[in-house]
């Protein structure tokens, strides 16, 4: 099955190797999880399009030649909280960068443990996070006409704006392990994962939620939930009004609500991000998950150090 613009939904629902449950006891673990189980029939990459820059190549940089649920998940996570740019200076000379950002509190475990060990290991990297206090963000930024080569060329990520972004066709006509790596990348990144009340006194009805400007990101991430059989809802076309500059913007939502559904989830795609994980094994012990929490909160909350239910009535 190959990608289309329509969903399609499958019932096949396949169980991959890695899930959230392998960070239970591991949160700050520096193991980048348990993908490798591969290899699956997969092709080779054609990389006669990434060009090594004379710093690549001191550097020892690497390049994948064949796409593993590893390289899946990285790519899912340059499509949420990623970005490949190219600049020019004063003097017409050009400069190749990857970025990579989350918040300073609750993303730092996560860019950490899990996203530097795992681009250490796809290209041979020696990587440290970086802070903008200023600004509350924690991130990655790598100068390398090889690794923008490589996504752009050969990935086929867009260059610069992210509201062009969008799921490469290699990774849609792929397996579902490859699938499901990469909307795992894109979950840790991009989709929130809150719980409402709805009928009940208590925050339990779990929703995932991912918002953007691009309108086909959020129809490709439909037409692969609804390949693993994750029902999902979606918004097209609405404006919204950017509080901080005032500027509105056409945005784009998708929703997958219920019990069933993020338990299908966890299942399928899980998180590797803790600050969504955690909010995930407090649902599933206590049956909610307080709104507004930190990620500090909800880990003394799993230690049984805070009431969680003393949060709830806040």
């Amino acid at each position: 099955m190959r990608w289309e613009c329509s969903s399609v939904r499958e019932s096949n629902r396949l169980k991959t190797d890695v899930s959230g449950e392998d960070l239970k006891n591991s949160l700050n673990s520096k193991d980048v999880g348990t993908s490798e189980s591969l290899p699956i029939p997969i092709p080779f990459f054609n990389t006669k399009n990434v060009f090594f820059s004379q710093n690549d190549i001191n550097r020892n940089i690497k390049i994948p030649n064949k796409l593993t649920t590893y390289l899946a998940e990285d790519i899912g996570i340059q499509i949420g909280d990623g970005g490949v740019y190219i600049y020019k200076d004063f003097d017409g000379d050009s400069h190749y960068r990857i970025e990579c950002y989350g918040h300073i509190i609750e993303d730092e475990n996560y860019l950490n443990n899990f996203i530097i060990p795992l681009k250490e290991k796809l290209f041979n990297l020696s990587l440290k996070l970086k802070y903008h206090k200023l600004a509350g963000t924690c991130y990655l930024r790598i100068g390398s006409k090889a690794l923008v080569t490589f996504y752009h060329n050969v990935i086929g990520l867009p260059i610069g704006k992210k509201s062009e972004i969008f799921i490469p066709e290699i990774i849609l006509n792929s397996s579902d392990e490859i699938m499901a790596a990469c909307l795992r990348g894109l979950g840790d990144t991009d989709f929130s994962l809150s719980f409402q009340k709805k009928q009940k006194e208590i925050h339990y009805y779990p929703i995932l939620h991912i918002t953007s400007c691009s309108k086909i990101l959020i129809e490709q991430t439909s037409f692969a939930l609804d390949k693993l059989g994750i029902s999902n809802n979606t918004n097209f076309d609405y404006h919204d009004k950017d509080k901080r500059t005032g500027k509105t913007y056409i945005k784009h939502d998708l929703f997958v609500c219920g019990k069933r559904n993020l338990k299908l989830w966890m299942k399928l795609i899980g998180f590797h991000n803790i600050n969504h994980f955690s909010r995930y094994q407090i649902w599933k012990k206590f049956g909610f998950c307080p709104p507004k929490t930190t990620l500090e909160q909800r880990i003394k909350i799993l230690n049984g150090d805070i009431d969680p239910k003393s949060l709830e009535c806040q």
